[in-house]
Parts: C-alpha cells; sequence; structure tokens
C-alpha cells in the first residue's frame, strides 16, 4: 500500500487486517508518519506490517534493487493512494511530479515485483469543469478548476494503459468526511479544511473585535450540491474491488443524493461561531468589505466546489457492492450533521495554509 499513512488510507489497513490474513506492506516516506500509524494498531496487527521507506517521485519508488528483488512474487495486490493536494497554479511542477510521474514509477514497479492487480485512488473531480461526471476516462485536453485536477487524469490515463500488464481499478471518491457510525476523521483535508479555514478566520476576526456576531458574505450557489461521502463507504467500495473489481473499470464513490452547498456551509459557519453567511456571486467582490476580501482569499481554493454544479454516475459502483451483497449509500442531512458535530479537530486552534487542506483523500 503506498500512502496509507492518510486518513483513508489507515481506516483501510485497519479494515483489511481485521478480514484477512495477509501482510501488508506499507510505503512510506516519512518514519515518524509510518511510526505514528504503527502506535495506533494493536500488537498483533503491528506483526503483520512492513513498512518500507521509499518515495514515489524516485525510479523504483527509492528501494535499493535488493529490495525490489525480495519483493518480487510476494505481493498480489498494490493499492497506490499517495499524492500531492496542493491546488495552487505555483504548485504544477510538483503536482505533475508527484502525481503523474510519481504513479508511473509505482506502475513500473508493480509490474516489476509481478503484482497481479493495482488499485488506483483518484478522486471524483477529475470531472474538471464539466456539469456531469461519468465512469469513464476524461480527456487530457479537458477544462480543468485546478492543476490538480488535470495531474490526476494524466495519472489515470497511464494507470489505463498498464491495464495489459495487470488487473488495474480506479476508485473516485468525492469530499470525503468521517466515520458514518463514529465520527472519527484524522483529517485536515476537504470540508475539514474549510473548517479549520473559518475557524482560523474566525480567530483573527476576534482579535480586531469581532465578537461573532457579525455576517459575512460568501461566493456560493447554495441550491446546488456538496458531494460528500463517509470514510467507511469509501472503504466498502474499495474493499469491494479488491474482491472482485473488474480490470479496466472506474468506480465513482459518490453520495446519489449530497446535501445542498448552502446547508453544508451554514453548519461550518455555525460550528465556528459565525451567523449564517449570505450568499453572493464572484463578480461581486469588489464591493465586498476588507475582511470579506481576506475571507475570500483564505476560501479561494474551495471556491469551484462551492459554485459549480455536478452530478456523477456510479453505475459501476452500485453492480460492484450488489456483487459483495452491499448496499448503495443512504446518508441524509441529519447523518452528516452529526458527523460533522463529532469532528474532534474542530476544537484544536489551527491557523492552517488552505492550500494543503484540499479534496482528498
Amino acid at each position: 500500500m503506498i500512502g496509507g499513512t492518510g486518513f483513508i488510507g489507515f481506516q483501510l489497513i485497519l479494515r483489511l487486517l481485521n478480514v484477512s490474513g495477509h501482510n501488508l506492506y506499507l510505503l512510506a516516506r516519512s518514519p515518524e508518519k509510518a511510526h505514528h500509524l504503527l502506535s495506533r494498531l494493536e500488537a498483533h496487527h503491528r506483526q503483520r506490517i512492513h513498512i518500507l521507506h521509499g518515495d514515489i517521485t524516485q525510479p523504483g519508488l527509492g528501494l535499493s534493487p535488493i529490495q525490489a528483488a525480495e519483493l518480487q512474487g510476494r505481493i498480489g495486490v498494490v493499492i497506490h493512494m499517495a499524492a500531492c493536494l496542493r491546488f495552487e497554479e505555483r504548485a504544477r511542477a510538483q503536482l505533475f511530479a508527484t502525481n503523474v510521474e510519481g504513479t508511473r514509477h509505482v506502475l513500473d514497479f508493480a509490474s516489476g515485483i509481478r503484482a497481479g492487480q493495482l488499485h488506483y485512488i483518484s478522486t471524483a473531480y477529475t470531472v474538471g469543469t464539466r456539469e456531469h461526471g461519468v465512469e469513464e476516462l476524461y480527456p487530457l485536453d479537458g477544462r480543468f478548476n485546478n492543476p490538480y485536477e488535470e495531474s490526476k487524469v494524466a495519472a489515470e490515463q497511464l494507470v489505463f494503459s498498464y491495464r495489459s500488464r495487470m488487473s488495474v481499478c480506479i476508485y473516485r471518491p468525492s469530499i470525503v468526511i468521517g466515520d458514518s457510525r463514529t465520527g472519527e476523521a484524522d483529517s485536515s483535508f476537504s470540508f475539514y479544511g474549510l473548517l479549520l479555514t473559518l475557524e482560523a478566520f474566525r480567530n483573527r476576526a476576534a482579535r480586531t473585535g469581532d465578537d461573532g456576531s457579525q455576517s459575512y458574505r460568501i461566493a456560493a450557489s447554495p441550491n446546488e450540491k456538496l458531494n460528500v461521502v463517509p470514510v467507511d463507504y469509501v472503504c466498502d467500495v474499495i474493499e469491494s474491488g479488491l474482491r472482485c473489481g473488474t480490470n479496466g473499470t472506474i468506480y465513482h464513490i459518490t453520495h446519489p443524493s449530497p446535501p445542498a452547498i448552502g446547508s453544508m456551509l451554514e453548519l461550518a459557519f455555525s460550528h465556528v461561531g459565525f451567523p449564517n453567511p449570505e450568499y453572493v456571486s464572484p463578480e461581486q467582490i469588489p464591493e465586498w468589505t476588507k475582511e470579506e476580501r481576506q475571507l475570500a482569499k483564505l476560501t479561494a481554493v474551495f471556491s469551484p466546489y462551492l459554485t459549480q454544479k455536478t452530478c456523477f454516475d456510479d453505475g459501476n459502483t452500485l453492480h460492484l457492492l450488489r456483487q459483495n451483497g452491499l448496499k448503495p449509500l443512504q446518508l441524509d442531512f441529519r447523518a452528516v450533521e452529526s458527523i460533522i458535530g463529532r469532528y474532534s479537530g474542530l476544537r484544536k486552534a489551527a491557523s492552517p495554509d488552505p492550500s494543503e487542506m484540499l479534496i482528498q483523500h
């Protein structure tokens, strides 16, 4: 598994350790993150985790030829979920080095050790600026909101180009939130990134005299939908794909009836102690107050997902779930509200960099 120290990765590791007798090889660039992950596991589970210190931006994943030779024939399945999650244009080179060339290195390595399957975790937002997401590859010359989306499309194209060498499946989660049963969400990305950004803005506003009663305008389309999915559903789909995914198939991991953007923003604003926002179009920014312009700057990376109309097909995913005796996602707004309300990280004072708290997984 590559990228297993992240939010989705850890939850998937727990699943795999509990339901199978397999050993897991975890490629980790950061020894600290790998140690932290191991410390969260029970002793009998730690014995089945093998840490490989490497880097997907390096040929051979930064492993020695001896290490690679030892892994030949011992790993049947590779799960690749490592990615650079920055959205700004100045990060384009880093995004393509990690998300595209890094994926090429993973594919070459998996082929070299004779792995039979590769499962790639992408994003539903490879859809770019389209209003309708399909479970098919998108062209490289499409229109995108940012270079992150563009890099993931290029990576998907690479993954599919290897489907004659091994079985490959692509999974496209939308905006991942906490566990639907426990609310657990060890993440500062996706919707939680927006929450923490608002919290940082609230702390700044408080220092300038805002007692929390001030309302703010934000560029958003309140009646459009924000496609959020709980992490346990994401793991349900990936785990199902590991059992019986079809080579060359894309699976959307999306909400069939997502909540309104306005409802989600009001939930976010209430959690940081602000009144409900007023919704305006981006063209009205020149009329905003200094504080509102500051808020717009902090939340700029989220803006496309707060204004864009998008829906997703998920026929492949529904078929996969039926094969595994699982039901489609059923998650109403009250359940979403409960998940967000149990997010313990919200209580931590933080001043995050919004450019590093984006959609992912």
